[in-house]
């Protein structure tokens, strides 16, 4: 007999599977970025490289979205609000960062 899946268990779960999918599309760009290097394209190299490295950043603000988007749904205001507040602490980071 199974037992019912719990509605976090089902965001850890998409969590999860998302993770493993941008993990690998970074690594795939690492590695075609490395390969190109080598072969002498040097512009392909570097695009291919940068995209890898910002797939690897964006990961955990992709998480961060989602995990808003289900304490919003779950009508969770307090996590929402927490979650909300550190997102906007990494655009603020972020913003601050491109500045200089």
């Amino acid at each position: 007999m199974t037992q019912p899946q719990e509605p976090d268990s089902s965001l850890a779960d998409r969590i999860a599977a998302m993770m493993r999918a941008g993990v690998t599309l970074a690594a795939a760009l690492l590695v075609a970025g490395v390969l190109s290097r080598c072969l002498g394209a040097t512009r392909a190299s570097v695009v291919l490289l940068m995209s890898g490295c910002g797939a690897l950043i964006l990961l955990p603000v992709a998480r961060l979205v989602m995990m808003f988007g289900h304490f919003v749904g779950r009508a969770n205001a307090s996590l929402a609000v927490v979650t909300a507040l550190v997102i906007l602490l990494i655009i603020a980071g972020s913003a601050v960062g491109i500045g200089r």
